[in-house]
C-alpha cells in the first residue's frame, strides 16, 4: 500500500499524517507525490506508524532503471 493509499483509507489530513509520522509537511508531501523518497530509517518509522500497512517493499521502484 502506498502512503497516499494509507492516508485515504485512514481518512487522515496531510497535517494529521505529518503529526503521526512526526515529520515536516514538505517532506511528507514529497513522499505522497513521489518527488522524494524516505530514508531507510524513515521507511521503518512509516511502517511502524502505519501498523505495517505501508511496508519497505511498497517503496521499491516499479521499473528497473535503464541498463539494470
Amino acid at each position: 500500500m502506498t502512503l497516499q493509499e494509507y492516508r485515504d483509507v485512514a481518512k487522515l489530513t496531510v497535517e494529521q499524517l505529518c503529526t503521526k509520522l512526526d515529520t515536516p509537511r514538505g517532506t511528507v508531501l514529497g513522499w505522497l507525490y513521489g518527488t522524494r523518497l524516505p530514508s531507510s530509517a524513515n521507511i521503518r518509522a512509516i511502517q511502524v506508524a502505519t501498523g505495517g500497512a505501508v511496508r519497505f517493499d511498497d517503496w521499491a521502484p516499479l521499473e528497473a532503471p535503464p541498463g539494470g
